[in-house]
């Protein structure tokens, strides 16, 4: 919902050009880039060697939402940045470790069932990808019911991350 609106809430919120907007777009896409990889990679090899997935994909839901308090916090193209860092360690580490945790709580066929593994795939994708097409429409909703209040944006994003982290501490199949 924020990587959508991002040039309107550097203009917007931050007061930037539309020039200098478009020119930080650029500097924050670079920055998360290389911290996700670093991050899925880092977190997907400790994810491995620890043989555990909610701990991780916990942490890194929290580092999400520390992400998303960064521009409410500091208003500045510094917190931007900041935001930028922490969205890239967060969804990099999250994805990564997210995905292998997901497969571990696929059914298992049981004897003499035909394998529906590819069917729970297509099915975990798309619950992936339906939140990602529905989050710009919610904050347009938002953003146009509250006057266009990017620090409401980033508070209800913040709870969302939130309350999404605490939902993966019940699964009782994955460590």
């Amino acid at each position: 919902a924020i990587l959508t609106y991002l040039l309107y809430i550097l203009q917007d919120h931050i007061g930037l050009s539309q020039a200098r907007a478009n020119a930080t777009i650029a500097t924050m896409s670079i920055v998360t880039f290389v911290a996700l990889v670093v991050s899925g990679l880092g977190s997907g090899v400790l994810s491995d060697r620890l043989r555990r997935r909610k701990p991780l994909v916990f942490a890194a839901s929290l580092i999400m939402a520390a992400a998303v308090a960064m521009p409410l916090i500091v208003p500045t193209v510094q917190g931007m940045m900041a935001y930028a860092v922490l969205i890239g360690l967060g969804y990099g580490a999250f994805m990564s470790v997210d995905l292998a945790l997901m497969t571990q709580v696929l059914p298992k066929p049981k004897p003499g069932e035909e394998d529906a593994t590819g069917k729970d795939l297509g099915i975990l994708t798309t619950a992936v990808n339906v939140p990602q097409i529905l989050s710009p429409v919610m904050a347009a909703a938002l953003l146009s019911a509250s006057g266009n209040s990017y620090p409401l944006l980033f508070v209800v994003s913040g709870i969302f991350v939130l309350v999404g982290s605490f939902l993966v501490l019940p699964i009782k199949s994955v460590r």
